[in-house]
């Protein structure tokens, strides 16, 4: 229970500055370094949470790219992304929840 109130606090937080942000070219502007942060910290208890949102908010304002790096931040491992969906968000998307099974 508290892990799902701490994500849930960082999710509140990251999506608050992704919608200060919204109107930016730059995707390095959506990530909210203290919300990884504290996400980080739950360890791969966040690993489910982290999978349940993507598969729950799919319009969700934090870019799929931001959330390949927390998950790879979590588990030590860097995930290959398959050729043909680099730059497919919904490839990405589905490549991640994949992983996260």
């Amino acid at each position: 229970m508290a892990n799902e109130r701490q994500f849930d606090e960082a999710i509140k937080k990251w999506e608050a500055h992704c919608e200060e942000t919204q109107f930016s070219s730059n995707p390095l502007d959506y990530k909210d370094d203290a919300a990884i942060e504290e996400i980080v910290k739950l360890g791969r208890a966040a690993l489910p949470l982290i999978k349940a949102h993507l598969e729950n908010k799919p319009d969700s304002m934090i870019l799929t790219m931001n959330w390949l790096e927390v998950v790879e931040k979590i588990t030590g491992s860097a995930s290959e992304l398959p050729q043909e969906i680099r730059g497919n968000m919904q490839g990405i998307r589905a490549h991640l929840i994949a992983i996260l099974n």
